[in-house]
């Protein structure tokens, strides 16, 4: 029982060191500790691959291919200095009932991070098409108990909002005080039978980014007392994101803030260490539910199913890429994120295969 009491004692003292630690942070001056960009971003971001057994988490009509495939059929590569992610828009007259649908890709950062201001600088999103689902984003381990934040996101032709959420176990409710976006839905957890499922706390922004050809520049602040999102323009964007010395607290009013009036969400508890993410996925759970399917201006043309149109239909989708310039990440000193995974070991659990990036010179 003594020995018992005393492992007891020091797992409470070493939980107590680490809080202090955190807690002991200046979470108002942030330093630069990680860059992706052109230069090292298909070294540092490893390629979900769909299997038989696992085609699509969101059960899409995709196929995601592997880094040398991706490669190979022109849906990953380097393109005026930029990331380029894009999809298949060549193949023709696909079987809407295949296991794998129209080709693209899903990739994530082999490095995760727990706190820090995330910076993204973005050339060009995917177009609006129907039966298209793009997104960035970030989750970690054994869903939904570490967290999950999307921070562009949603589908179809006739989607003119940018879709900012967040998924989380219960513990997290945001009301949509003290932020711009417009709240769908306020309840975090994704099992609350009393809004959609896995819906989350989902809020829309009509700012002109959501599909935009000019890209755009969203910052994520996420902190142990809140999670914040803001976006702009590349001609609106502060000055001190150019010249690396981001200062949040002068950026006015976020899109999306769990620290508003009456908001409770226990960060530290419901957010773990988190995987970047972006992707891009043919029809889904999302883009080919009834609900947001027979609203779209091809479902009107008569395609009956998110697929059909998908299958058969490539030219459209012909501007649904990724230009990448760089995600920034910054950390408060002393603080440190973990150790970046060596090639080939665990990344999600979906990545099933993963393969050395080819040469992308």
């Amino acid at each position: 029982m003594a020995q018992r009491r005393h492992i007891r004692n020091i797992l409470a003292a070493v939980v107590a060191l680490l809080a202090q630690s955190v807690t002991a942070v200046d979470w108002n001056q942030w330093s630069l500790a990680k860059t992706y960009d052109s230069t090292n971003f298909f070294e540092e971001f490893a390629f979900w691959v769909s299997t038989e057994e696992r085609v699509d988490p969101t059960h899409g009509y995709v196929n995601y291919r592997n880094a040398s495939d991706a490669q190979r059929l022109g849906l990953a590569d380097i393109k005026g200095g930029a990331v380029y992610l894009g999809v298949d828009s060549k193949t023709a007259n696909m079987d809407p009932n295949a296991t794998f649908g129209r080709s693209s890709v899903r990739v994530y950062s082999m490095q995760q991070y727990k706190f820090g201001l995330f910076i993204y600088d973005i050339a060009h999103f995917p177009a609006k098409a129907c039966g298209v689902w793009p997104a960035m984003w970030m989750y970690g381990a054994n869903w939904p108990k570490n967290g999950e934040i999307d921070i562009y996101e949603g589908w179809n032709d006739n989607f003119e909002m940018t879709r900012q959420t967040l998924h989380t176990s219960p513990g997290c409710r945001v009301l949509g005080a003290g932020q711009t976006n417009k709240m769908e839905w306020i309840d975090c957890n994704v099992a609350n039978k009393s809004q959609p499922f896995n819906f989350g706390c989902s809020s829309d922004r009509l700012d002109g980014s959501w599909g935009s050809s000019n890209g755009g520049i969203f910052a994520v602040q996420w902190t142990p007392k809140g999670i914040q999102m803001w976006n702009w323009a590349h001609d609106a964007a502060p000055r001190d994101i150019e010249t690396r010395a981001p200062a949040p607290n002068t950026w006015g009013t976020p899109n999306f803030n769990t620290q508003g009036a009456g908001n409770e969400c226990d960060i530290e508890r419901l957010f773990g260490e988190q995987w970047l993410v972006f992707n891009t996925v043919f029809c889904g759970d999302a883009a080919a539910a009834d609900t947001y399917w027979h609203q779209t201006s091809c479902y009107k043309k008569g395609h009956m199913t998110c697929a059909d149109y998908v299958a058969k239909h490539p030219a459209a989708f012909t501007d649904v890429y990724w230009l990448i310039n760089s995600v920034n990440i910054y950390l408060p000193a002393g603080l440190t994120p973990p150790s970046i995974k060596p090639r080939g070991a665990a990344l999600p659990e979906h990545a099933e295969e993963i393969r050395t990036a080819p040469s992308w010179e």
